[in-house]
This record gives C-alpha cells, sequence and structure tokens, in this order.
C-alpha cells in the first residue's frame, strides 16, 4: 500500500501535534502530512478558515496581499457560490474529512452536513454511514494505551490528561470535606448566562474566578484540587456540544456545575454533577434556584460522596472505522 499524503484546511496551530485524530492516523496507517493541500490525497477540514494562508501555496503572507486574498474568497464564495473546493480539488479527486469539536452555532461550516465532505468527525448526532460522533471531551482523555499518544502542549490547561479511571470512579465524602467550601470559575469572560450563574451561586457559596485577566500562573488541575465545586458552563447550548469542561473537573475530584444539552443519550451519569440546564428558566430566575440546587447536593456528596461520572468506557472503534473507510476509498 503506498504512502497517503494528507493537509489540513481550517485547523488551529498545533493542531498536527494535539489531535487526536491525527495521532490516530499516524499510528495506523502509511501517511504523510504535507503542506500543500493541492498535492495531497486526504484533506482534513476544520472550521478555522482564517487559517488558509497556511495552507494555500498560491498565498502570500503579506498581511496586506493576504487579507485581499480572503475578502476576494468570500466574495467569490458568495457571488458564484463556489467553495474551497474548486480552488484546491477542483477535479472532485480527493477525500476530504470534516474534523470539527466546534458548535454549528459558530459558522455554517461547522456542521457536517454543510461541511460538502466526503466523511466526517464531530460531536453532532447524525445519521450517515460516512460521519460518526466524537464527543469533543476525547480530545482531553488519555489515549496512550491504545498507542495513541500525543505532545503535552494538547493538555497544557490541565496540566497533564484525564485518565479513565479519574472519571470511572467515584469522588469519596472524605475527599469532598478535606476541600475548600468554594467554588471555581475558569472563564476568560463573565457574559451572561455565566455572570447570572456566579450571583445565584454566590448566595450559598463563595465563587473564585480565574483566568479573567488573563494566563493563570498554575495549571487548572493544581487549582481545582483544592475546591469542592467547578461551575464549569460551555461556551454555548447545542445538542452534543459537550467539551473537556465537566470531566476535567470531575477528574480533579471537584464537583462540576455544568451547562450544556445532551445528544441521544445522556453523556454522564445523572448523579455526578448538576447539568443546570435542565433546569431551563428557573435556573436563572435570581430567586435563589440555583444556590438552593447547589445547596443540596453540596449535603448529598457530603454525606455520601459522588457516583462515577463514566460507568461505561468510550471507545475509538467508531471513529478508526470511518477512519478505516475514507482509508480505503482512496484505493
Amino acid at each position: 500500500m503506498r504512502n497517503l499524503k494528507i493537509a489540513t484546511i481550517g485547523t488551529y496551530n498545533g493542531y498536527l501535534k494535539e489531535d487526536l485524530i491525527v495521532s490516530i492516523l499516524k499510528k495506523k496507517y502509511n501517511i504523510e502530512f504535507i503542506n500543500d493541500a493541492q498535492n495531497a490525497d486526504i484533506i482534513l477540514e476544520g472550521v478555522f478558515h482564517s487559517v488558509f494562508h497556511n495552507q494555500l501555496p498560491f498565498l502570500t503572507k503579506s498581511k496586506v496581499f493576504l487579507n485581499f486574498c480572503l475578502n476576494r474568497l468570500n466574495y467569490i464564495n458568495f457571488k458564484e457560490k463556489k467553495s474551497i473546493k474548486d480552488f484546491i480539488d477542483p477535479h472532485r479527486n480527493k477525500i476530504w474529512i470534516h474534523v470539527s469539536g466546534e458548535s454549528p452555532n459558530r459558522s455554517i461550516k461547522s456542521s457536517f452536513l454543510n461541511s460538502e465532505c466526503d466523511f466526517g468527525i464531530g460531536h453532532e448526532t447524525i445519521v450517515n454511514p460516512n460521519y460518526v460522533r466524537m464527543p469533543h471531551w476525547y480530545q482531553s482523555l488519555d489515549w496512550s494505551n491504545c498507542g495513541f499518544d500525543r505532545s503535552q502542549d494538547a493538555f497544557y490547561r490541565l496540566g497533564r490528561p484525564i485518565k479513565l479511571n479519574e472519571l470511572m470512579s467515584g469522588i469519596s465524602s472524605s475527599t469532598i470535606k478535606n476541600k475548600k467550601m468554594k467554588c471555581a470559575l475558569f472563564a476568560s469572560h463573565l457574559t451572561t448566562p455565566r455572570d447570572i450563574f456566579v450571583k445565584e451561586i454566590q448566595k450559598f457559596v463563595d465563587v473564585d474566578i480565574f483566568g479573567i485577566n488573563g494566563k493563570v500562573d498554575t495549571t487548572k488541575r493544581e487549582v481545582l484540587n483544592n475546591y469542592v465545586f467547578t461551575l464549569c458552563p460551555e461556551n454555548m447550548l447545542y445538542p452534543g456540544y459537550i467539551t473537556e469542561k465537566t470531566p476535567e473537573s470531575f477528574a480533579c475530584s471537584s464537583f462540576p456545575l455544568s451547562w450544556y444539552i445532551d445528544s441521544t443519550e445522556p453523556e454522564f451519569s445523572l448523579e455526578s454533577h448538576l447539568n443546570i440546564a435542565d433546569y431551563g428558566a428557573k435556573s436563572v430566575s435570581c430567586d435563589g434556584v440555583l444556590a438552593d440546587l447547589v445547596q443540596k447536593k453540596y449535603q448529598l456528596i457530603k454525606n455520601e460522596g459522588v457516583e462515577p461520572l463514566l460507568y461505561k468506557a468510550p471507545t475509538l472503534e467508531p471513529i478508526i472505522e470511518i477512519l478505516d473507510k475514507a482509508i480505503i476509498s482512496c484505493f
């Protein structure tokens, strides 16, 4: 089997070192990652299209010229309904794999259904033989026991990857009692509803906020290990959009106060965290409902501890099956 050439489009800096899908591809297949997308057999397409200048050979890095070209591309896309495929793959002889952990609320291209790709791996629940759901929080797990090692840069926020036994074991009541009777929040902003959550939770317990004024001097793990609660809302609500926030909190033995919408089935065990989104408008009603929920949870976990976040170990097999299918289609 010949070596396949793979290029990336619309991915972030560090993607090739940090991404789980890239790690699987490097481990399982005879591939070579190249910068020239026009000469690749496979394109991994993300949603960060502002980085085209690193990946399209006919664009220079001059900011003025770059902005002109990007604006021109957008103009052409709008006027003539052309896509980036028309420039990179005019003969449609490449395999395109859509990879996204971003909510479709972010941009139209965040969804596999709008990507015009042959295969897709994302957080959405889509019934399609060429698509598989991979929750975004899988990226934060330690898959080294499966042979999929990644750069430690991928885990710089937490300090190290989350081990499965940290999610499949409960939190003892003695561990809870030894922590600060406070709630931690890591956030770069306090826009609504985060600010409302903070105000409501503070009716029962103090909330310490990290990250608003820039870089934190320590890892999230070192901070969260000291807190009974972590307020860990997602940046937006969309079915299945669940990032590392809740698992990170639980892995640090800090009870997660989450805010997300499940996909078709519950992502985590219901008693292992509090999902504020389950309570709808009541959670932001400013009448103490959220504070009361948190207080009741504290009484329970102080006496009984916390159930495991996961009772069933996640598997990469469905993701590998889709990648196998994509690779085979190249020959």
